[in-house]
C-alpha cells in the first residue's frame, strides 16, 4: 500500500515540475544565409547547447522545453541572436548580416522593447539631435570650434542621458510586471549602479526572481 502512495506522489510531483516548464515553438525565416545548425544557449553560457535544430534555405523550427521564458542566445549559422522567449509560438524575421529581433512575431516582450525605443528617441535621440543643430553651427566658425563647443555638447548628451533615464524609471515603476523590462536595465545599469538598484527595486517579486530577474540582480553586486 504504501508502495502505491509512493508511486501516486512521484507522478503527482513529475507532473508539477513538468507543468512548470516552459513550452515552446520558434520558427525561422532568415534572409541571407542558406543552411546550417540553428543554437540556443544560456546568455551566461555559450557552451551548453539548450536545443537544437537544422535550418534549411534560412527556415527552421526549433522546438522544446526550457525552464522558464527569458533571455536567451540563438545561433543561427553562427550569427548570434540575443532574444527573449516569452510566447508560446513565434516567428523569427530576421537577416543573417545583421541579427536582431525586432520583427519576431508572437512574443510580448517585443511590443514593450518597440515602447521603449520610441520613449528612447523622444526622450534622448530627440534632444541630442537638436543640441547638434546648435553645436554644429558654433564649430562653423573656426574660432569658435573650441572648448565652448566640446562643453556644450557635452552637457546635452548628459542631459539627455538623464531624461532618458527619469522617464524610464518612470516606465519600469508603470509596467513592474513586465519581462522585457529587466532585460533592457541589463543594459542600462552599466552606466550607473545606484539608479539600477532604484530600478530593479521598483519590479515586482516575480520579475525579480524571473530570469532576467536574477541575472540583473548579480549585475548589481
Amino acid at each position: 500500500m504504501k508502495q502505491i502512495i509512493l508511486f501516486i506522489l512521484l507522478g503527482a510531483m513529475a507532473h508539477v515540475v513538468s507543468a512548470q516548464k516552459y513550452s515552446f515553438m520558434l520558427k525561422g525565416d532568415i534572409i541571407n544565409v542558406k543552411d546550417g545548425k540553428v543554437l540556443l544557449y544560456s546568455p551566461v553560457d555559450s557552451v551548453k547547447v539548450l536545443l537544437a535544430t537544422e535550418m534549411k534555405d534560412g527556415l527552421f523550427t526549433l522546438a522544446g522545453e526550457l525552464d522558464e521564458p527569458g533571455l536567451y542566445t540563438l545561433d543561427v549559422a553562427g550569427a548570434r541572436f540575443s532574444i527573449v522567449l516569452d510566447g508560446k509560438e513565434m516567428t523569427l524575421y530576421g537577416d543573417y548580416l545583421q541579427p536582431d529581433t525586432k520583427l519576431l512575431k508572437g512574443s510580448p516582450a517585443v511590443k514593450t522593447r518597440l515602447e521603449l525605443e520610441r520613449l528612447y528617441y523622444e526622450n534622448f535621440d530627440m534632444m541630442v539631435n537638436e543640441g547638434l543643430e546648435k553645436y554644429y553651427e558654433m564649430t562653423e566658425n573656426e574660432q569658435k570650434q573650441s572648448d565652448q563647443a566640446e562643453e556644450f555638447i557635452g552637457q546635452v548628451i548628459r542631459d539627455a542621458s538623464s531624461n532618458w533615464r527619469t522617464h524610464l524609471l518612470e516606465f519600469v515603476k508603470t509596467h513592474p510586471d513586465d519581462l522585457y523590462v529587466p532585460v533592457l536595465l541589463m543594459r542600462e545599469v552599466r552606466q550607473g549602479i545606484e539608479w539600477g538598484k532604484k530600478a530593479y527595486e521598483a519590479l515586482t517579486p516575480k520579475m525579480q526572481a524571473s530570469q532576467p530577474g536574477r541575472l540583473l540582480k548579480e549585475m548589481l553586486k
